[in-house]
């Protein structure tokens, strides 16, 4: 085989119960405000590219927040939902939606209603820190999937990931000269930082690093939710334009496989352009034969 000269080595840490340790949040303001941008950002993508269905998306939205919200968190501790909105130019016409979707975000949190939400810092667990993340954004992928044709829908949510990465990336983030220099800073995330991320990974060969998820936190705290494919594009899909983000333009992620589809792994590489041009990704029997020395 082409690539049986690589060798792999375990990275990262897989202590027992990770989705239970404690995570803090240091502001529930701040953690409203960053998804309500999202949600904003993505109306305003539906209502520039799919006029016709933009209204229809909103009123399906408003219902299905509606349906999932148990009780309404902002009457109870007398918060108008308005408050939330004056950033937000597409979200601030539609109040209803925006209250529902910050009553269901709540309502994961299982805040204490004592809990100041502009002030305080909570302490949550991983699990639910994460489903604060990943559960709003698969409902607003599908009921987008549900209002228009699924295919449409699937690329314009993909269009709306790349989009709003490029429009909001750090300019401070840390951006990287050499794949040698990410691959070093990859591996020591995953022992020191990252934890609970864990699998094999090469040292970068002929412009190309391998590396093999084994876990993802990610799947495993929304494996409840039902369609895999949603679960892709707001887990996975924001990976390869973060690739791209990290380098001078010549870092492309390829992946065939992923663990929230279903797979055992995902299989990743992170291509420098500069000099691998093709992109060669191999087959899943390679992934699949791995022996980490």
């Amino acid at each position: 085989m082409k690539y049986e000269k690589l060798k792999f080595r375990k990275y990262g840490r897989n202590p027992p119960g990770v989705l239970e340790l404690e995570d803090e949040i240091p502001s529930v303001d701040m953690a409203l405000k960053s998804q309500l941008k999202r949600l904003n950002a993505l109306l305003n993508l539906v209502n520039e590219q799919k006029p016709n269905s933009y209204q229809d998306y909103v009123n399906n939205l408003e219902l299905k927040f509606e349906s999932l919200v148990k009780e309404d968190h902002l009457t109870k501790r007398n918060i108008d939902v308005v408050n939330y909105l004056t950033e937000f130019d597409y979200l601030s016409k539609f109040p209803n939606l925006a209250k529902n979707y910050v009553n269901y975000m709540i309502q994961i949190l299982d805040l204490a209603e004592t809990t100041n939400l502009a002030n305080d810092k909570i302490k949550v667990t991983k699990r639910i820190y994460l489903r604060t993340l990943l559960v709003p954004r698969y409902y607003n992928a599908l009921v987008l999937i549900e209002t228009i044709d699924r295919n449409e829908a699937i690329k314009l949510y993909k269009y709306f990931v790349t989009k709003f990465v490029i429009e909001n990336q750090s300019p401070n983030r840390r951006i990287f000269d050499s794949l040698d220099a990410f691959q070093e800073f990859f591996e020591k995330d995953k022992e020191e930082i990252t934890i609970g991320v864990y699998g094999v990974l090469s040292d970068v060969t002929n412009g190309k690093f391998f590396f093999r998820k084994d876990n993802c936190l990610y799947a495993d705290a929304i494996s409840d939710l039902p369609d895999k494919t949603v679960k892709y594009l707001v887990c996975c899909y924001v990976d390869f334009q973060s690739a791209v983000a990290r380098s001078y333009g010549n870092f492309l992620l390829t992946m065939k496989h992923t663990i929230v589809e279903g797979d055992p792994y995902c299989d990743c590489i992170i291509h420098d352009t500069n000099i691998d041009w093709d992109l060669e990704h191999p087959p899943k029997e390679f992934w699949n034969n791995i022996e980490p020395e």
